[in-house]
């Protein structure tokens, strides 16, 4: 299984609770749990340790006391069933690092654990809970002795004050499909997917009599170089009724990438979770700045070919 390096935006659009106030609730309430019927997930944040970065760790532990694993004796393959001991837990976990001074960072994510639009999720809604309570205060200050929110001029006045949202996003890459096919050595895939009017043969009669449009969804296996294919992905997506796409490439290493034809994040990379998870055993979540996982996220923020990414946007 591969973990991905994934590139996010963070902050504050509020005039009066500033990126960096946002931080700093973060690493206040570090630790807060957000429970889930099937799991319980452990925020921590750190602002101070590392200047000019706001670092973090997402721990989801799993409602699972048994689990699978399979076995090889003399070619059978046989699955067995173990207990948890005791209060252990199954657990994924997420590393995180932002650059405060443009709010863009890398959030590390593999399959099964905390995406990084959920993560954003709950730092937006910590976000309007701590607006609500800095609102509460400046209606007390506004209608001293009345109740909340029994003047509603001085409680719209109180709103007004903090009126502004946070906001969350994943970093897509900005260049045409053809020029991010190119930097790949080798494409295995296109796999495109139309909208059309017509149904693509008479047995699909009875259902084009219930709808207006039919999908229809192409696989092509490529032989072609790299840069013939970058081409035709390009006319693909530009082509009436296109509506998505993926390629399935290799980078330089080898490894296979999956390439979104629209909206495609940017690639930093990615590691093999066996090597990952080496690097966490007997980590205390509380102590997690002192990781060098870190270290890593920082390095791919620093580099000087990702600089126009993470720059203050315009």
């Amino acid at each position: 299984m591969k973990v991905k390096y994934v590139g996010i935006k963070l902050k504050s659009e509020c005039n009066t609770i500033s990126s960096e106030q946002f931080y700093e609730e973060l690493e206040r309430i570090s630790g807060f749990i957000v429970e889930s019927p099937s799991s319980e997930r452990h925020y921590y944040f750190d602002n101070t340790t590392r200047e000019g970065y706001l670092l973090g760790l997402v721990v989801t532990l799993k409602d699972q006391r048994r689990f699978c694993k399979a076995s090889m004796d003399d070619g059978e393959l046989t699955l067995k069933t173990e207990d948890l001991i005791g209060e252990d837990k199954l657990v994924d976990f997420n590393f995180l690092a932002i650059r405060k001074d443009t709010r863009k960072g890398i959030y590390q994510y593999y399959h099964n654990s905390c995406s990084a639009n959920t993560f954003g999720d709950v730092c937006k809604r910590k976000f309007y809970e701590n607006k609500e309570f800095l609102i509460h205060n400046e209606y007390l200050q506004l209608a001293p002795g009345e109740a909340p929110y029994d003047n509603s001029k001085q409680y719209e006045k109180a709103k007004k004050k903090y009126a502004g949202r946070p906001k969350f996003a994943i970093l897509i890459d900005s260049r045409e499909v053809d020029q991010i096919i190119r930097s790949y050595r080798k494409v295995k895939e296109l796999d495109v997917t139309f909208e059309a009017v017509e149904s693509p043969t008479d047995a699909a009669i009875a259902a084009r009599q219930l709808s207006d449009s039919v999908s229809l969804k192409y696989r092509i296996g490529v032989t072609e170089d790299v840069e013939n294919i970058a081409q035709a992905a390009r006319q693909l997506c530009n082509t009436f009724g296109f509506i998505r796409g993926k390629a399935v490439a290799e980078d330089e290493f080898g490894e296979e990438r999956i390439v979104n034809l629209i909206n495609c994040p940017h690639d930093f990379g990615q590691e093999d979770f066996d090597d990952l998870a080496y690097r966490v055993d007997e980590l205390k979540a509380s102590e997690f700045v002192d990781n060098d996982i870190l270290d890593d996220l920082v390095s791919i923020l620093e580099k000087p070919e990702n600089a126009p990414i993470f720059a203050v946007d315009n």
